[in-house]
């Protein structure tokens, strides 16, 4: 119920304070691996950065792959802040995990995205491993 929380909160602030036609939102697609394997489920924010004022975007991930077309949520070209949450999958409604474990920490790294519509794939390294209680490492590439 947390994430739920915290997912609707950053679709708030990903949807942007100009209107939608004022902004060329564009489709970004593609792939997220975790130690050469497709991430079962998980979520890709993008948020502008380094002077991009542009709205973010957000998609879910589905067996290794993402589509921002599918929440209408693309975002503009620029530099963007990516952040990546990954999961196994293996729901656990008791426990409000409805994703399933994290199979790493979030994953953060900065992309140039064109101004059209575009395939970005991530592939997350090993030192995003989750990490015990104590807080873990990012990665940042």
């Amino acid at each position: 119920m947390r994430l739920l929380t915290v997912l609707v909160f950053l679709l708030a602030i990903l949807s942007g304070c100009q209107p939608s036609s004022d902004v060329q939102r564009y489709n970004v697609r593609g792939s997220v691996t975790y130690e050469g394997k497709p991430v079962p489920t998980g979520t890709i924010m993008m948020t502008p950065a380094n002077g991009n004022k542009g709205p973010g975007g957000y998609a879910e991930i589905r067996d290794g792959r993402f589509d921002t077309a599918t929440t209408g949520q693309g975002p503009t070209g620029g530099p963007h802040h990516v952040v990546i949450q990954g999961y196994d999958g293996k729901s656990n409604p008791a426990n409000e995990l409805p994703m399933g474990k994290a199979l790493f920490d979030p994953y953060e790294t900065d992309v140039n995205l064109p101004t059209s519509d575009t395939t970005n794939d991530f592939d997350i390294p090993a030192s995003a491993i989750r990490q015990p209680s104590t807080g873990g490492s990012r990665g940042k590439a």
